[in-house]
């Protein structure tokens, strides 16, 4: 695929061919910049939870913190298995103009099964 140069301020349009050039462009960039941002909330939460070593004299307050930090930690891992996605996007998405290094297209065969059914008269 050749390098698409896109313009400041586009956005894809009915009036376009569906996912051509420019738009796959445009969404790769989209793809790429919504997983940086990702990665890099993701380091921010682990440094914010590193560095927040309270000690809770309360155990309400304890109890609080704890469960605001689960949630954090789950919503993160949500995030964590989205880039994963968002890699396997990319990868699918361009890999057909362009083959990765040292893999090779295989073929799948699809086997097609077909049941019979005995139709008994009583």
């Amino acid at each position: 695929m050749a390098k698409v140069q896109l313009e400041d301020g586009y956005v894809p349009s009915d009036d376009e061919p569906f996912m051509n050039d420019r738009q796959r462009e445009y969404f790769r960039r989209k793809l790429l910049s919504w997983k940086n941002d990702i990665l890099r909330e993701a380091q921010d939460t682990l440094v914010a939870l590193q560095s927040e070593n309270e000690n809770h004299p309360d155990l309400a307050d304890r109890a609080s913190s704890e469960t605001d930090r689960a949630i954090e930690l789950r919503a993160r891992d949500r995030q964590r298995k989205l880039t994963g996605k968002i890699d396997a996007a990319l990868r699918s998405r361009w890999a057909k103009s362009a083959p990765r290094a040292g893999k090779t297209p295989t073929k799948t065969k699809t086997k097609t099964t077909t049941t019979k059914k005995a139709i008994v008269k009583s």
